[in-house]
């Protein structure tokens, strides 16, 4: 083989090994794109998952129809709440309702002494307009740092109703400290009134 061949091979050589080099890094971009789009649906899924379940336990009453759901911080994202769950003292929640028609809404709690205070809306009177179906309330409240039971209520009127009215309801309701373990009814609402109640353990 002379040296004009042996120059030849090798330059043949050179260049199908750089052609091959190329045509290889022209696969990474493809290959990159289909892995952001692998991790972008794992995200989503994993987003999806983190959305709070709808949760309806909890005793009703009165009539409209109002379904309260309440949900509160888990080791990952947000958990609902059930009947008797147990959430921390202090821990913030935030409100889930579903309504038959537009209405006025209170959501206040008590405790087993009887002492009632106010969750949703936390300033004004009259109570929050909803509109009918499901909707997530903006913001949310904070539980107070007592320890025990306290029952969450939610009440929903045609018409805008006092907090002081609501508040008698709920205080009337809870009349001994043993009532707040119980899914007693509320009287005194206006004709038309709904209502829910949900049982609350508040851990150290």
């Amino acid at each position: 083989m002379n040296e004009g061949v042996a120059r030849g091979l090798a330059d043949h050589y050179r260049t199908s090994h750089l052609t091959t080099v190329k045509a290889k890094r022209r696969l990474s971009p493809p290959l990159a794109v289909g892995l952001v789009a692998v991790a972008a649906i794992l995200l989503l899924v994993e987003l999806r998952s983190a959305t709070p379940p709808r949760h309806t336990e909890g005793t009703r009453g009165g009539e409209g129809g109002l379904e309260l759901m309440l949900f509160a911080p888990a080791p990952v994202g947000v958990a609902s709440v059930p009947e008797r769950g147990s959430v921390s003292a202090g821990a913030a929640l935030h409100f889930r309702v579903r309504s038959a028609s537009p209405c006025h809404l209170w959501i206040l709690a008590v405790d087993g002494t009887g002492a009632a205070h106010r969750l949703y809306p936390q300033r004004g009177d009259g109570g929050w307009l909803v509109g009918a179906g499901e909707q997530d309330l903006p913001g949310g409240a904070l539980l107070d740092l007592s320890i025990g039971p306290e029952r969450v209520y939610a009440i929903c009127t045609a018409h805008a109703l006092p907090w002081t009215a609501a508040e008698a309801s709920v205080r009337a309701a809870i009349a001994r400290p043993s009532s707040v373990q119980l899914p007693t009814p509320l009287a005194a609402l206006p004709t038309g009134a709904a209502w829910q109640s949900i049982l609350l353990e508040k851990q150290p």
